[in-house]
């Protein structure tokens, strides 16, 4: 897979400060980690990915994770 060099180096350091961060010293945490955490959520959420470029693939999921931040919190008793 090709990354930009910019996304290799943020990757990088996302990895580090979340592997520095860990309450639970189980399981390391990688670039690769955070990539396949990346994958997953994209595939659990394919449906909201739309577009022709790379750019518009991108606006779209974060306008869905934007859509998101802005729902009311949901108390667990209530699922509306």
């Amino acid at each position: 897979m090709q990354l930009r060099g910019d996304q290799q180096i943020e990757l990088d350091v996302l990895a580090r400060e979340l592997q520095a961060t860990r309450t639970c010293k189980v399981e390391r945490i990688t670039t690769n980690t955070v990539i396949r955490v990346a994958v997953d959520v994209l595939l659990k959420r394919r449906d909201v990915l739309v577009g022709d470029t790379e750019e518009e693939l991108f606006a779209s999921f974060l306008a869905y994770i934007e859509h998101l931040e802005k729902q009311p919190a949901q108390s667990e008793g209530n699922p509306h």
